[in-house]
């Protein structure tokens, strides 16, 4: 399974997860299940077929300040490894492409390049300027994937293999052709916003993950851990609605 966050902070708000619930979260994962990097979690599909129950990949989209400065401490802490997906045109900047009211800051490259050092973090492409791919050209798809690609390679002297689709609805904002070109990137996998507990080797270009938001209390967060279909559902909505806002 594949857990989603974007921001941790000290209190709750706008795709911000606080910090005390995020602690106890983390807890949990630890005593019920093993917490495995992307590496592990994409190389066990690929010899068998299917993720590995009972098994967690944490990711973070956006790579905002909070995760150097509550998230790695934690996750160091603990020995845990965690995958962050970086908007390369974004670094140093905020969130622009939401609401001003919105914005939250993202980290700058001297921090990426210091995180990169780290055996517990595996740094992924988020393309260049976090637009909805469905809605671009093919030329300007490739550009997104590779250019953010390179750009992190450039940055950390490190392969980056993995990628996080913006929105990451399938067949709204990721299409046949996004997914083609993440292959062709020579990305080994890449990740949607779609709610599932399990992927398989089909998957790898349109992997499920889990959205844990703000409002999770402990009990919706153990639901979606067992992968409670009502959570599918609002899911499902909530994924629509940001491809709604894209067309704006």
């Amino acid at each position: 399974m594949v857990l989603t966050y974007h921001n941790i902070g000290v209190e709750a708000g706008f795709n911000t997860v606080k910090y005390k619930a995020f602690e106890q979260q983390i807890a949990h994962l630890k005593q019920h299940f093993d917490i495995v990097s992307a590496d592990s979690y994409i190389n066990y599909i690929k010899t068998n077929g299917r993720s590995k129950e009972g098994s967690v990949l944490l990711t973070f989209d956006d790579a905002y300040t909070s995760f150097k400065e509550l998230v790695f401490p934690l996750m160091s802490l603990n020995n845990l490894p965690s995958t962050v997906f970086v908007c390369t045109g974004y670094l140093g900047r905020s969130n622009e492409w939401d609401n001003e009211e919105n914005r939250i800051p993202i980290m700058d490259e001297l921090s990426m390049l210091k995180l990169s050092e780290s055996s517990l973090v595996t740094i992924g492409a988020h393309t260049v300027s976090h637009r909805s791919l469905s809605s671009l050209k093919d030329d300007d798809i490739k550009y997104e994937l590779i250019e953010s690609k390179k750009s992190l390679e450039r940055l950390t002297g490190k392969a980056v293999n993995y990628f996080a689709y913006p929105y990451g609805q399938l067949y709204l904002n990721v299409n046949k052709t996004a997914m083609k070109a993440a292959n062709e990137a020579a990305y080994l996998a890449a990740f949607s916003t779609n709610f599932n507990n399990i992927n398989h080797k089909s998957d790898l270009y349109k992997l499920n993950r889990v959205d844990i938001i703000s409002s999770d209390d402990l009990n919706i967060f153990y639901s979606k851990l067992k992968h409670n279909n009502y959570y599918y559902y609002k899911q499902n909505i909530k994924n629509a609605y940001s491809f709604l806002k894209t067309l704006k």
